[in-house]
């Protein structure tokens, strides 16, 4: 298994979330999404 990432979760009022994870699922619009360990940094 891959070394936990480090993730940081940013709101425009706060820094909700600033720590390690072994992966993430996130809601959208049109869905969810995940993103694992030594995915390209992204914005949304």
């Amino acid at each position: 298994m891959a070394e936990p990432m480090t993730l940081t979760i940013i709101t425009p009022d706060a820094i909700v979330y600033d720590g390690k994870a072994d992966f993430f699922v996130g809601h959208a619009i049109d869905g969810e999404f995940g993103v694992l360990p030594n995915h390209a940094p992204m914005i949304t």
